[in-house]
């Protein structure tokens, strides 16, 4: 058996929005409503709002990375191993939102924000022999930290949560199958667990950037679309030529042709209506020549 582990300081460069700024401290642009505008909109100007930007520091973000694990020899020319993985980014890009009167507003950018990533891998992998390969990969993960949007005063309070990219379930199992007349069968399945989304706010009158679906304020990434899980088939032969290799292949992507929703829509007034989808089943034919 072999146990391992790992450490590393990973360093990353500052979020883009770092440079809108044009000096430290804070700025503010004016938002006005035009009162009895002419044909060429000139009229009275009544202030509506002021939003302020302030930023008092930059720093560069970095990440504290960990993983520890085994490794296991077992019967048929096969392993096992397990790993578990911990990251935990700090000094991340963050935005915070203060009403200072009813007209003014101020953003506060800074560096306080953060997330953690923490999963557990398990893989068995077999050799070549028997007439197949094998190898099966799960993982079981888990993503949080702070969200990069402005919020408002009401939804400072969910400021963290689960990261756009939180899959708690991730399964790939993949293997080469040699048959007789020395066709080989490739096959690859996947399954993940839906990614979060938020239901994004267009009610008037609530003072919140994301809702459930009855409407009352919630935590960012509340809901979660559907599960992933696609089968791809590959079948190949290779004849040997004085000229090469050529070896043509068929393959069927998506065999079950399953419908697999990739983005919905966020808006409350249609909420989880898918929008985006992987590919339905597709087969292509190739040729590979080797010389």
């Amino acid at each position: 058996m072999k146990v391992f582990t790992n450490f590393g300081i990973l360093y990353s460069n500052l979020n883009a929005e770092f440079y809108t700024f044009a000096a430290p401290g804070m700025q503010g642009v004016a938002t006005y409503t035009v009162i009895n505008p002419d044909a060429n909109y000139d009229g009275e100007l009544r202030l509506r709002s002021r939003t302020f930007r302030r930023q008092d520091e930059i720093k560069n973000p970095y990440a504290l990375s960990t993983s520890v694990g085994f490794e296991r020899q077992l019967p048929w020319d096969s392993k096992i191993s397990v790993t578990y993985n911990h990251r935990k980014t700090l000094d991340n890009f963050k935005g915070t939102n203060e009403r200072l009167n009813s007209t003014d507003v101020v953003q506060i950018y800074n560096n306080d924000g953060s997330h953690t990533y923490d999963g557990i891998e398990f893989v068995v992998r077999k050799y070549v022999s028997r007439g197949f390969d094998l190898l099966a990969h799960y993982t079981l993960a888990k993503a949080e930290g702070d969200t990069t949007s402005i919020l408002s005063p009401l939804q400072q309070r969910f400021q963290y949560g689960p990261q756009d990219w939180d899959q708690r379930h991730t399964v790939v199992v993949s293997g080469n199958f040699f048959l007789p007349l020395d066709l080989r069968l490739t096959v690859l399945s996947r399954y993940a667990s839906g990614r979060p989304y938020s239901i994004t706010n267009d009610l008037p009158g609530v003072e919140a950037a994301w809702v459930d679906p009855r409407g009352n304020p919630v935590n960012r990434n509340n809901e979660r679309m559907p599960a992933n899980a696609t089968v791809d088939l590959s079948f190949g032969r290779a004849f040997k030529t004085r000229h090469g290799a050529f070896t043509p292949t068929l393959e069927i992507i998506n065999l079950t042709n399953r419908v697999n929703i990739t983005g919905v829509s966020s808006s409350f007034s249609s909420v989880g209506v898918p929008v985006n989808a992987d590919t339905s089943r597709l087969m292509q034919v190739g040729l590979e020549w080797k010389f």
